[in-house]
């Protein structure tokens, strides 16, 4: 059986995560990769499909390409198929589906008039944002009347700068999404969990101070490497105990694999922010280092380093199937072959 493998460029040099492509062929014997453009004219139907479009830059254009030929390859087993793929780009999209589906995430709506903008005064604390921007580019933390003013006085750069960075968009929206307000001794932590057809392979917690709002692995302070290890710990359990509840996130969007965002209120209730289908691995290509790639900031490397016995016996599946990318792609091609029904 061979894979197609569907890029919006394929000859990015970037577009494969560390032994990725190696351990997918380890499963399904070939890889074809084509472009959204000329994937139904190179290949007619394939054996099965791998969608790896953009979360950002996909234009309008290759998603219509996409979506007509998902739909002649109804019968082929896909993975991530286009149709889901709004829900991957703009969180606005995933929102609307969950909501559908009763999966917990943020009160939020759309900012279209600065009326809008005054009836979120009601639900401050919140960040207004860029509906598809990541790392926290097009988004404010609004706390008061001045910082919404601030945030509608923003928007025009934020479109601009969103243009320049990703390209025209596809269904660009300004939303807003109540503030879960909720640090833990002195931290904010969100969850990164790793979901493949069915199943989850990994999950870990990513921290920052309470100051600070983006709860990401950059943001580590070796100060708070014991309460980083607790968090891990928690997320580990989390994962076990609510597996058929995180599949269910990425699956009621029309998604196999991805990287599911969790944060939770002061009371331990969860609420799903995203997902993310090009979930970052570290890529040797920027400069960043084995053992592990991802992560690679020096103080967060030094600390597992110091600690790999207690992050080995407290936290297998981080470190088994996610410090070690190798493994961790192997889990991946297993769960995408099986999924696939490659024998």
């Amino acid at each position: 059986m061979a894979l197609l493998v569907v890029f919006n460029n394929p000859d990015n040099p970037n577009r494969w995560r560390p032994h990725e492509r190696e351990l997918l062929v380890s499963r399904f014997g070939d890889i074809r990769e084509v472009s959204a453009g000329h994937a139904l004219k190179a290949f007619g139907s394939p054996d099965a499909a791998l969608w790896r479009l953009s979360a950002e830059k996909t234009s309008a254009v290759q998603f219509n390409w996409a979506l007509e030929a998902e739909s002649k390859w109804w019968g082929v087993p896909q993975i991530n198929r286009p149709s889901g793929w709004l829900a991957a780009h703009a969180k606005d999209y995933a929102f609307l589906e969950w909501g559908k589906h009763r999966v917990p995430h943020p009160e939020w709506g759309y900012v279209r008039t600065i009326d809008d903008l005054a009836r979120v005064q009601k639900r401050l604390p919140a960040l207004v944002r860029i509906n598809y921007a990541n790392t926290g580019d097009g988004t404010l933390l609004c706390k008061s009347t001045e910082d919404l003013l601030k945030a509608w006085a923003s928007i025009p750069a934020w479109y601009v700068s969103a243009h320049a960075r990703y390209g025209p968009g596809v269904a660009r929206a300004t939303i807003w999404t109540k503030f879960i307000d909720a640090p833990w001794e002195g931290l904010r932590y969100s969850y990164r969990i790793i979901v493949c057809c069915g199943k989850i392979v990994t999950g870990y917690a990513r921290t920052c101070p309470a100051d600070s709002w983006l709860a990401i692995t950059s943001k580590f302070r070796p100060e708070d490497g014991e309460k980083w290890l607790e968090l891990n710990r928690r997320c580990r359990t989390f994962c076990r105990d609510n597996e058929a509840e995180i599949v269910r996130s990425v699956r009621c969007l029309g998604l196999e694999w991805q990287g599911v965002d969790v944060i939770f209120d002061a009371a331990g209730n969860p609420y799903f922010l995203e997902v993310q289908p090009d979930y970052s691995c570290g890529n040797p290509r920027y400069g960043d280092q084995s053992p592990w790639y991802n992560p690679s900031y020096p103080e967060l490397v030094k600390f597992l380093k110091d600690n790999i016995k207690t992050v080995d016996h407290d936290l297998p599946e981080y470190s088994q199937l996610w410090l070690n990318k190798r493994e961790h792609f192997r889990a991946c091609a297993d769960m995408a072959s099986r999924y696939a029904g490659v024998r």
